[in-house]
């Protein structure tokens, strides 16, 4: 993207879902190329318009805004907020002059598809869903899209995956895993992510396309949690439970703690969930980092 990085962008561009895993440094990388970008999340971060997300309901305030300001044309978006909550929107932004789309799904519309979990079942429904009716409204309205599917997304201590497990590992100074745990898995940085939005761009052989973005390295579930011990400079403990014995720990975490611990965890951690970059790689020249490159910057720095 020449004119962004020359800081002489000439449009604006829309990033919804700003404050998550992806959007916080997506957002500040944007702002460090001296892009014009207006930042939209559930809570106000852009004090001086009072700009805000409310993608649940019709009338998506953003617009309203821009619009109020006399602004250039909404030609760019990226959508790191739930891809469900896009598609009703859609003609709306058309109509203040979006023509590129870049939409994050999650590889989770394949990996849990499956799935005996309702909850996830329903995940799955809303992915799926999002995906085929932003394709469709983008085909009818001339809209440029191109939809990433990443799968477990790591960075910054924002994630709930290798953050959460840090967190856990960095008080307790043990894991505790299913069975073997020998399930693969391709954890992605956010910084990868990142790095792919810019790449297609103006990348005209990214439209109308989906990718599944992972990470360079393919490790099992039991290796990814030995190399966050090395990462956090602690001793590897790893205790292995059968599968119902650790099924029915999940349902108790469940019940007394704040994230959504379901059983189908228990056995995705012998499940392989690894894709295929090459399609990404041969686009775009798509390339992620090793595994916990860098701990100080990969994990939360108030866990090292």
């Amino acid at each position: 993207m020449g004119d962004c990085e020359e800081g002489v962008l000439s449009k604006v561009v829309l990033l919804s879902g700003a404050r998550g895993v992806v959007g916080q440094p997506l957002w500040e990388e944007f702002e460090r190329r001296k892009c014009r970008v207006v930042p939209v999340s559930r809570s106000v971060v852009d004090s001086s318009a009072g700009i805000k997300w409310d993608m649940e309901h019709e009338d998506f305030l953003p617009i309203e805004g821009i619009a109020r300001e006399g602004s250039t044309p909404i030609d760019t978006m990226v959508h790191c907020a739930p891809i469900w909550l896009l598609p009703r929107h859609l003609p709306s932004l058309a109509h203040h002059g979006l023509r590129r789309l870049i939409v994050f799904s999650s590889s989770s519309v394949l990996s849990k598809k499956n799935t005996q979990d309702l909850a996830e079942q329903e995940l799955v429904r809303l992915l799926d869903d999002g995906e085929k009716n932003t394709a469709s409204q983008c085909d009818q309205l001339g809209i440029a899209f191109t939809i990433f599917r990443p799968s477990m997304i790591y960075g910054f201590g924002l994630d709930e995956n290798v953050s959460r497990l840090a967190r856990f590992i960095n008080r307790w100074s043990f894991a505790v895993v299913a069975g073997k745990a020998d399930g693969l898995r391709q954890p992605v940085h956010a910084l990868d992510l990142v790095d792919a939005v810019f790449k297609v761009l103006d990348e005209v052989v990214t439209y109308s396309k989906v990718y599944t973005l992972a990470g360079a390295e393919t490790l099992s579930y039991r290796k990814m949690v030995c190399r966050i011990f090395e990462a956090l400079n602690k001793p590897v403990r790893v205790l292995s439970l059968p599968l119902p014995v650790y099924r029915c720990a999940l349902r108790v975490a469940a019940l007394t703690g704040k994230f959504a611990y379901t059983a189908e965890m228990a056995n995705r951690m012998n499940s392989n969930l690894a894709y295929d970059n090459y399609p990404a790689i041969d686009d775009f020249g798509y390339a992620p980092r090793p595994f916990l490159e860098c701990a100080d910057r990969d994990l939360s720095e108030r866990l090292l």
